[in-house]
């Protein structure tokens, strides 16, 4: 059942919102006290962790929520990799697995570790980084240095990843060894690469444009499968059994494959952050972040052949990764706009929240 719209200021706080996190880098710790007793969110979305510093990306393993925190701001080195348990929601506050680092965004997760990219400083090159889901402390396990990592993503046996610096296409084994490139981003074909998936046999690669593209696994160049809007974007992706799916500003596109071109899933979606595809119910999830510069985001949903989308929340601040699991929605707040209508969040102002399929 769909949620009715609820505005930011209105969203509860499960058993009263839990701040930072705990572990043993203070300076990436927030107020890990007991939290207060407040509303259950179970008839609408809630925050299950707030105070977070600009917290970036979300994967599950279907018993955690881990996340990155991107950390004060560009350059800084007190970015994070954080996880909550879903049963409790988060109950005990985040934990903090890794800390001390130079602004991490996307992660994904496995049975034995979780996987990060860090985008480094001048004096700290980036690198693909991998922590035991005990935790590592301030000394991750290196994978891989890279240029710019836009994005990455697994198939079970390595982590891919979109080097921005040069548009190639990498990979590495998950429990380590030599990096081994996919394609070499000769041809410039991406401008500038933001988003990635992989299956059994292609990476699929965003870019500023919208356009979406095909880079096989077996070597080759890169294939647009599908143009762009015309708008300049950061164009999600999902994969789903059959298809591919893309956020463009203002819709979402579903791509089958072996097909290009696509189809509108659909409309009214201004700035889509984020996507996640759940097979079992063929139902498509977004995350959308409205002008990003009020509190005018959104989390919806659409049915693949279906009788149209229904939004699930509004009014939302700044929502960025989203992911489904059990009966839910999770989604981060990337923080509280910095005021003046300008686009820029301030530090240790996200969450991490909860909606209701």
């Amino acid at each position: 059942m769909a949620v009715s719209a609820l505005a930011a200021a209105t969203v509860a706080a499960c058993g009263g919102p839990r701040k930072g996190g705990r572990g043993t880098d203070a300076g990436s710790q927030g107020d890990a006290g007991p939290p207060d007793a407040g509303p259950s969110c179970a008839a609408g979305p809630c925050f299950l962790a707030t105070a977070l510093n600009h917290p970036w990306a979300l994967a599950t393993d279907g018993a955690y929520l881990y996340f990155t925190e991107f950390g004060d701001g560009t350059g800084a080195t007190n970015g994070s990799v954080k996880r909550c348990a879903i049963a409790d929601d988060c109950a005990a506050g985040p934990t903090v697995l890794a800390s001390g680092l130079s602004n991490p965004q996307h992660v994904v997760v496995d049975a034995n570790n979780v996987y990060f990219a860090d985008l480094g400083t001048d004096t700290v090159g980036a690198a693909i980084s991998s922590c035991a889901l005990t935790g590592c402390g301030t000394r991750p396990t290196s994978l891989s240095s890279a240029g710019s990592p836009a994005c990455i993503a697994s198939d079970g046996t390595y982590i891919y990843w979109v080097d921005g610096q040069d548009d190639s296409v990498n990979r590495v084994p998950l429990a380590g060894g030599p990096r081994s490139v996919v394609y070499n981003g000769m041809s410039l074909v991406f401008a500038e690469p933001q988003d990635c998936r992989v299956d059994a046999s292609n990476v699929y690669v965003s870019d500023a444009n919208e356009d979406v593209f095909l880079v096989p696994l077996a070597g080759g160049e890169p294939t647009k499968i599908a143009a762009g809007s015309g708008v300049t974007g950061f164009a999600p992706l999902a994969l789903g059994a059959a298809d591919l799916f893309l956020g463009r500003s203002g819709s979402l596109v579903r791509v089958p494959f072996g097909q290009t071109g696509g189809a509108t899933l659909a409309t009214g979606i201004p700035s889509p952050s984020w996507l996640a595809f759940d097979d079992t119910t063929a139902t498509l999830y977004w995350s959308n972040r409205g002008s990003g510069s009020a509190g005018d985001g959104s989390l919806g949903k659409v049915v693949v052949g279906g009788a149209g989308q229904t939004n699930l929340a509004t009014g939302l601040t700044t929502p960025q990764s989203l992911v489904v699991t059990g009966s839910a929605v999770y989604w981060l707040s990337y923080g509280t706009l910095a005021g003046n209508n300008g686009t820029d969040t301030m530090p240790r102002t996200g969450a991490l929240g909860r909606v209701p399929l």
